[in-house]
């Protein structure tokens, strides 16, 4: 699940959000509000989300929060919305109405949905193939029966329409009348191959005589123009679906450099920071400018400063594991009872700090996902409250990790359901060792070591959380590989040889990704999952939860 050009605030850090995990609330989200956007709020009468018998949300996605992100996407209730706490009592008496099942699908696609919706009109649509790929990101690849690649970066428009005349001459106008980036036109054959091959032959093969035009652009469609088209070409259906990312695709995108070994090669004829090569990569992948990148960080860097301070104060939230532990390390310092080292326990206390914000349903951001939201602003910013360092290198920091990332979702993946845990806390302690470096004035290659040495410790890493919750062990995995990332970034800044440069560690990590037992991907199947303390605490849970759908 690579991604050829990524966007430091598409892939790597956001979405802002509330919930246990970004790929099961922020990109159940993200494909609610997709549907919702394609088919409008008031013509949805029911709908029906499915997830995959032998995939990891089938016993993840109440603790994890695919139900919450879901609701609220198809709601209408932004995940930054304080609202969103209550959507599980709201949905009770809103339209549509929603609810959730798992069934036999692909078992070879551990990330699988399938949405049905049932319109006022009588009609049903399904939405087949979607899949969260970790960090809130989503593909989904079939509309019923057609064969469709959608992810939120482009406006789009799809035109079921008669198959009578020239395709090609429908494709040609649809250039002509709209000059979108992408037009696609999937004919009835391909798409009832589609189907077959989806399993869903029968119920969501296309009519005979019909095909589905896929249009992309960038910009927003002139209204006068969509009413050309339409009459135009007279479809059977129209639907019209705008983005949910931050940052969207064009044609002809490119961009200057996508891997550490070819951002190396670019500074040597234009030399700049680190934390400059992060601003130019997401200037060029945007359309914008540095300084707008910058602009957009800060507020990223503003809500995970306001995170950490938020669970430093305290945060309560019945239905969790862990209560408040963060101002534990201030008491113990006071009483001389911590091995003296300021910084290391600057990270622990704020990383903790980001997690509690996390498990008490506040606004974090994943950074890359939610699993691992603490790791990388609660070393960043522990670091800077240590050593005193203002806003403007923490920043510088948290480019140098963004672009690391970017490294990393180009070869790799986010996601623990894909890649276990060494793909979210391994990644984010690389982000964050990248991070260190940069703060405390590295070479961009002294950055790309530090990620290189914190990857290099947290290869394999397995995903195997207790109670079915984002809480334990992924707060000791997020503080390991936070202070894993600091030892990282001082080895990088001494000098130490990382022997395996950064790309091929973190294609190392994807081939592991593709090797690990699926029991060890977020499945609950394995490890501490599957322990009677695990198995306890999740009866406990299930009695007084109010994630219940």
């Amino acid at each position: 699940m690579a991604n050829a050009t990524p966007s430091i605030f598409n892939d790597v850090l956001g979405p802002i959000m509330r919930g246990a995990s970004s790929s099961h609330v922020g990109g159940a989200f993200r494909i609610a509000k997709l549907i919702r956007n394609a088919h409008g709020a008031d013509s949805l009468d029911s709908v029906l989300c499915e997830f995959d018998t032998f995939g990891t949300q089938a016993a993840t996605h109440v603790g994890h929060g695919s139900d919450f992100g879901f609701l609220c996407g198809m709601l209408g209730v932004e995940l930054t919305d304080k609202k969103a706490a209550d959507i599980y009592e709201t949905a009770k008496t809103s339209s549509p109405k929603i609810r959730f099942d798992v069934v036999p699908m692909r078992e070879e696609d551990l990330t699988l949905h399938r949405v049905t919706v049932s319109l006022k009109d009588g009609s049903r649509h399904c939405w087949d193939g979607v899949t969260s790929m970790g960090g809130g990101m989503v593909e989904m690849t079939a509309y019923d029966g057609y064969k469709i690649s959608m992810n939120g970066d482009y406006y789009e428009i799809f035109m079921k329409i008669k198959t009578g005349g020239s395709l090609q001459e429908t494709e040609a106008k649809a250039k002509e009348i709209l000059r979108p980036d992408y037009v696609s036109l999937i004919s009835e054959n391909s798409a009832r191959t589609q189907a077959a091959w989806m399993g869903r032959d029968v119920d969501n093969a296309p009519a005979s005589g019909m095909a589905l035009l896929e249009i992309k652009s960038a910009k927003p469609y002139e209204k006068e123009a969509v009413e050309t088209l339409k009459n135009t070409l007279s479809p059977e259906e129209i639907l019209l679906i705008d983005p949910v990312l931050p940052t969207l695709s064009r044609a002809g995108l490119t961009v200057p450099f996508v891997t550490a070994e070819e951002t190396l090669a670019y500074l040597k004829d234009h030399p700049m920071s680190f934390a400059g090569a992060a601003a130019l990569y997401e200037a060029e992948r945007g359309g914008t400018s540095s300084e707008y990148a910058r602009e957009q960080m800060r507020e990223i860097m503003n809500i995970m400063k306001a995170g950490v301070e938020e669970g430093l104060h305290g945060t309560s939230y019945e239905d969790r594991i862990l209560g408040p532990q963060s101002h534990l390390i201030r008491e113990a310092e006071k009483k001389k009872r911590l091995a003296a080292d300021p910084v290391v326990n600057r990270i622990v206390e704020s990383v903790t700090a980001v997690m509690e914000v996390k498990s008490s349903y506040g606004v974090y951001v994943a950074s890359p996902t939610g699993g691992s939201c603490g790791c990388l602003p609660g070393t960043l910013v522990g670091i800077a409250k240590a050593l005193d360092l203002d806003d403007e290198t923490l920043l510088d920091g948290l480019m140098a990790a963004g672009l690391t990332g970017v490294y990393i979702a180009h070869f790799s993946c986010f996601g623990a359901d894909v890649g276990a845990c060494q793909v979210e806390c391994g990644s984010a302690g690389a982000m964050a060792a990248a991070g260190i470096a940069a703060m405390m004035g590295g070479t961009p290659e002294e950055c790309m070591d530090a990620a290189a040495f914190a990857l290099h410790a947290a290869s394999g890493l397995g995903c195997d959380p207790i109670g079915g919750r984002v809480e334990v062990p992924c707060l000791e995995k997020n503080i390991m590989c936070g202070v894993n990332a600091l030892a990282a970034a001082n080895m990088a800044l001494a000098g130490f040889d990382k022997v395996v440069p950064l790309d091929e560690s973190i294609q190392a990590i994807a081939n592991i990704s593709s090797i690990l037992p699926f029991q060890l991907k977020c499945s609950l199947e394995c490890g501490l999952s599957v322990g009677c303390t695990s198995r306890r605490l999740e009866k406990e849970l299930a009695e007084k939860s109010v994630l219940k759908t």
